[in-house]
């Protein structure tokens, strides 16, 4: 049986690899766990605007991964994303002989 999965995953700077994958049956519970990863960080970088006063979290976990990226411009930070896969899941219903 093939199904679609959706896997949210950082990586650190200096390895491209992918770490910290979670997998999820839906893009919108993805997304929602990215949100939670995002303001999190949001939260402990601290962002500050031109006032010295901090940014709120923009909402959307897509621009404040991009916003915390320019923020550490010198690319101490690592990424966020989430990409999708079909798998195939082996039957277990079916009697081995």
């Amino acid at each position: 049986m093939q199904v679609t999965v959706y896997v949210l995953s950082t990586c650190i700077p200096q390895n491209v690899e992918p770490c910290v994958p979670q997998v999820f049956g839906d893009e919108q519970s993805a997304m929602a766990a990215m949100d939670g990863a995002l303001r999190a960080e949001w939260v402990a970088a601290d962002p500050h605007d031109d006032a010295d006063e901090p940014m709120p979290y923009p909402g959307d976990p897509v621009q404040a991964c991009g916003l915390l990226a320019e923020l550490y411009s010198d690319g101490s930070y690592g990424r966020w994303k989430i990409t999708c896969h079909r798998v195939t899941v082996p039957d277990r219903t079916a009697s081995s002989s």
